[in-house]
């Protein structure tokens, strides 16, 4: 930890129920490793056999860091969820893109509910001390 900024970050592969698959990392949280080429680098060398799991028509509920990772998703076959982008001069989402976006944003608060927080690392480590 640096100046309240982590240093090295995991990659971690969760299912929509909870579950955690696997921890894979850490990477340098630099510039050059965000989470769409931390993933094209998980894929690409096929790291713990990653392609093994998954198969044509899976999805994968993912956050917009990923953005730039759907191609190669798609290339394999899976589908990518994530929250959606407002239209530009919208003032709201259409009804199937707000159904889409609330459906992530429930599987996403499963992983950040079961994954501790740096707010409750501190404490727990204060508290432990």
């Amino acid at each position: 930890m640096h100046k309240g900024r982590p240093l090295v970050k995991p990659m971690v592969i969760v299912t929509t129920s909870g579950y955690f698959i696997s921890v894979i990392g850490p990477y340098l949280a630099n510039s050059k490793n965000n989470d769409a080429s931390i993933l094209h680098h998980i894929i690409k060398n096929n790291i713990e056999e990653i392609k093994n799991w998954v198969k044509e028509n899976d999805i994968f509920v993912v956050d917009r860091g990923f953005r730039d990772a759907t191609s190669l998703l798609e290339e394999l076959g899976i589908h990518a969820q994530m929250p959606s982008f407002l239209p530009r001069g919208s003032k709201q989402l259409p009804t199937d893109l707000a159904n889409s976006s609330r459906l992530v944003t429930k599987v996403c608060l499963l992983y950040l509910h079961n994954t501790p927080s740096d707010y409750t690392l501190k404490h727990e480590q204060h508290n432990v001390e």
